[in-house]
Parts: C-alpha cells; sequence; structure tokens
C-alpha cells in the first residue's frame, strides 16, 4: 500500500510510524513516497492514500477521494470529538468528514526578538489586545535603519478578516450557510479602517501597496523581514522556520472583542481509486494517533494538549489559538461557491484601502454591491455553481474581473 505526502514534507516521521503500523498489522506494508503537491487528482490516481494541504485542494476534489463517514460509523467508537474543529471545518465537518486531519496549522503573529530585546520591550503573549498591539508596534518603527513595527501578509486579506471577526462582526450573513454577503457593515468597516490606520496613521508598516502587483509585495515584504527590518509579521507556522538570522518568536493575533484566526490544515485522504480502502482507513487512523511531527500542531487534542507535551515557539503559540474562531479563508478560495467569486473584489478592496486610494466605508460599499449584483445574475447562487455562467456573471458585474 503507497502513502503519498508532499516533498516538502520530512519522510522520516512518517517511516517511523509505517515499521510501527506494520509490526501491528503484518499484513499490511505501507510504503511511504514523497511527490511534489501539484495535482490532486493526479495523486490520487497514483496512490492508495496520501497526505494534501487543505489551502491547496482543487475545486473539484471530492470526486477523487472516498468518504469517510462509514469507517467511523462502523468503527462506532472511533473519537471524532477528539479532532479539532478548526482541523474538520474544511473536510465537510465532523458530520460527513472527507479527510482526517492530521496537522492544524493557524495563522499567528510572528516577532523578531532581536528586535524587542535591543528596545527594551517584553515579548507578546497570549492573551494581548489590539491597543497592546498597536503600542508595540509604534515603539518599535522608526529609526536610522527604516524600521517598521509590523507588516502584513502581501495581499493582508487573511488579517482583514480576522479582525472583522475580532470585533465581533462577519462578512457574510451565515458563517455556517453563508447565503448572504454583509461586507459594508460596521464592523466590517471598523476592522478594515484599523488595519489603515496601521499603515496611515500609526505609520508602522512599510508603504507596500502603491501597486497592485502582490508578487512584487511579497518579494519586499520578504526582503524587509530578512534584513531585520521589521518587528512583527503575520505567517504561519508552515512559513515560521525561514532560516532568519535572528532569533523569532510567535504569538496568537491580538484580539477585540474576539479571538480569531485563519486556520489551514495537512490532511489524510483514501484515493476513490485505491483498491485497499480499508487498510488505508486504519493506517490513517493510526497516523492521526501519532503523528506529532510536522508544521502546526497535532489535529487531535489529546496528542496536542497531552500530560507530557511541553509545546515551544509556534507550536505553543499554535496551541494557545485554539480557542480562536475561524475565518475559513480557504472556502473564500472555492470557487464551486459564490464566496471563491466574490472574493477577488473583497481583496481588490483591502488592497486599494492599505494604498490610500479608497476610505473603507467605499470600498467595503463597493464589494457589497458587485457581490449582490453577481448572485442576482447566478441561476442557483445556492447550489454548486457552473463555472462558465459564474465567469459571465462576474465579467458582467466587473469587465475587470481577473478571470484566469
Amino acid at each position: 500500500m503507497v502513502f503519498i505526502i508532499g516533498d516538502e514534507l520530512d519522510a522520516v516521521p512518517y517511516q517511523v510510524l509505517a515499521y510501527q503500523f506494520h509490526q501491528r498489522h503484518p499484513e499490511v506494508s505501507v510504503t511511504i513516497k514523497r511527490a511534489p503537491a501539484f495535482n490532486f487528482g493526479e495523486t490520487a490516481g497514483s496512490t492508495d492514500c496520501f497526505l494534501w494541504q487543505t489551502f491547496a485542494r482543487p475545486d473539484d476534489w471530492q470526486q477523487h477521494v472516498v468518504r469517510l463517514q462509514p469507517f467511523i460509523e462502523e468503527a462506532r467508537d472511533f473519537p471524532l470529538d477528539d479532532f479539532y474543529p478548526q482541523g474538520l471545518a474544511d473536510l465537510g465537518g465532523a458530520r460527513d468528514p472527507w479527510g482526517l486531519p492530521l496537522l492544524v496549522i493557524p495563522d499567528l503573529i510572528y516577532f523578531n526578538q532581536d528586535l524587542f530585546d535591543a528596545a527594551g520591550l517584553p515579548h507578546p503573549a497570549p492573551g494581548w489586545r489590539w491597543d497592546d498591539f498597536v503600542a508595540t508596534a509604534q515603539a518599535l518603527t522608526g529609526g536610522e535603519a527604516g524600521q517598521y513595527g509590523f507588516v502584513p501578509s502581501a495581499s493582508a486579506t487573511p488579517e482583514a478578516m480576522a479582525f472583522t471577526l475580532q470585533r465581533g462582526a462577519s462578512l457574510v450573513d451565515n458563517p455556517d450557510a453563508p447565503t448572504a454577503p454583509t461586507f459594508n457593515t460596521q464592523g466590517a468597516v471598523e476592522a478594515l479602517r484599523w488595519l489603515a490606520d496601521l499603515a496611515h496613521r500609526y505609520q508602522v508598516m512599510p508603504p507596500l501597496w502603491a501597486e497592485d502587483d502582490l508578487y512584487a509585495i511579497a518579494l519586499e515584504r520578504e526582503s524587509l523581514i530578512r534584513s531585520g527590518q521589521v518587528a512583527m509579521w503575520f505567517d504561519n507556522p508552515w512559513a515560521g522556520d525561514q532560516g532568519y538570522k535572528f532569533a523569532i518568536g510567535a504569538v496568537p493575533p491580538p484580539a477585540d472583542r474576539q479571538k480569531a484566526t485563519d486556520f489551514d490544515s495537512w490532511a489524510a485522504y483514501i484515493s476513490a481509486y485505491s483498491p485497499h480502502p480499508t487498510q488505508c482507513w486504519d493506517w490513517l487512523v493510526y497516523l492521526s494517533d501519532h503523528l506529532v511531527a510536522g508544521p502546526g500542531i497535532p489535529a487531535r487534542r489529546s496528542l496536542a494538549e497531552g500530560p507530557d507535551v511541553a509545546p515551544e515557539g509556534d507550536k505553543a503559540a499554535g496551541l494557545a489559538s485554539m480557542n480562536h474562531q475561524d475565518t475559513r479563508l480557504n472556502r473564500w478560495r472555492d470557487r464551486t461557491c459564490w464566496l471563491g467569486w466574490v472574493y477577488p473584489w473583497f481583496q481588490q478592496a483591502v488592497q486599494d484601502v492599505l494604498s490610500g486610494r479608497e476610505p473603507p466605508a467605499q470600498a467595503l460599499g463597493q464589494v457589497q454591491s458587485q457581490a449582490e449584483a453577481f448572485l442576482r445574475c447566478l441561476t442557483d447562487p445556492g447550489g454548486p455553481l457552473d463555472e462558465a455562467e459564474a465567469r459571465s456573471c462576474a465579467r458582467s458585474v466587473d469587465p475587470a474581473y481577473p478571470v484566469e
């Protein structure tokens, strides 16, 4: 039986667990292979079961894998409630999972410990608030080297979504089953204004958003971080250890009225083309109960919070983030539902606000109008979208819509 992992992952922990699994199940031999995580369908067609990062799945991913609910029902005592809900959210939820989460990866605030120590400032800790964040960023901005207190991700959209939830607002009417956009609520406007204030009022962010080239922004952002000119930045544990020449720390994002951040996951799937689905299920269960190595934290509470666990660095920060709401950013990338089609308009609105081209209320009001017009154009906005119709509707609302 073959189990494929991404070639960016360390194969040794999986090989060790495969050997231990074979000791318990002599009739099953698991061969660990590494392959580039480029094509979900091709990977499913070339293996029995495999590991995949959730954000990188294609829209049609479910046709290539097996539902796990029949296995769960047959097991009867399978501890599904031991899994963090953030890991299950993008797999169909606890009622009908199509994959088994192994690692949960929250977005965190990373910080340059050397800059904090040089300024005589305490390192940020879980439980800090927006005001604490602003004061810290201001104290670490300036100097001859052109130092900045904070830099968000290139698009700054994950931060805008997290800050909206933290403000007690939402960008949709029902986070669990969205039927209408709510981009222009007071809470959403306040959250985007606060993000913009970091750039324009408090001036703790570098002026990277004058143009819309996200690739160029990402390169400049990384250059500033590596050169030691940024005190804090938004990232996830997958990107946390980049070989920086300074000590880095991590902490959950600051909170306002609520706590929120985005969560991704590495999940294991059973290929729909495998002749060994039962053996795969046994292997996935074993992995979920033993795998602790890798980015983020184990997806099961019993592993992540066990009495013998003493997490450090971004793993400790990740564990401290598990009481945060999930922005569900992966859902906003899914082009089979309307969220995936209105997301580029929201992303553009965030960039327009950060660049100073538009105020938050105007930018979000425009996104609201575009999203409502897009939904009116669709034949069935509540069902899986027809790509051709969705593309046509998006272009009818916005002739400059970025359709690949």
